[in-house]
C-alpha cells in the first residue's frame, strides 16, 4: 500500500512541477505589399456596367440562361427518374 502512496505522491509533485497547458489561437499576420501596389490591380473600367456595349442584350441572355438552368436541371433530373421507373 505504501508503494501505491508514494507513486501518487510523486505524481502528484510532478504534475505541480509541470507548466500548465493552454489552448490559445495561433495565427500569423497576413502578407502585405508594404507601399507598393496589391499583386491585383482592377482595370479602369471594370465595373462599369452602365456603359458595356449590348448591356441589355448580354444581362438578359444571362439571366435567362440562368433561369432555365436552374429550372431546367430538376425538370430534366425528374423526367429521367420517372423514365427509369417506368422499366
Amino acid at each position: 500500500m505504501s508503494f501505491a502512496s508514494t507513486a501518487l505522491r510523486k505524481v502528484a509533485q510532478a504534475s505541480s512541477a509541470a507548466p500548465r497547458a493552454m489552448r490559445t489561437l495561433h495565427t500569423s499576420k497576413p502578407t502585405l505589399g508594404g507601399g507598393h501596389e496589391p499583386d491585383y490591380v482592377h482595370a479602369k473600367h471594370m465595373y462599369d456596367i452602365q456603359s458595356m456595349p449590348n448591356r441589355k442584350l448580354k444581362w438578359a441572355a444571362g439571366f435567362a440562361a440562368a433561369l432555365t438552368f436552374g429550372f431546367g436541371t430538376p425538370i430534366c433530373a425528374v423526367l429521367h427518374q420517372q423514365k427509369k421507373a417506368s422499366g
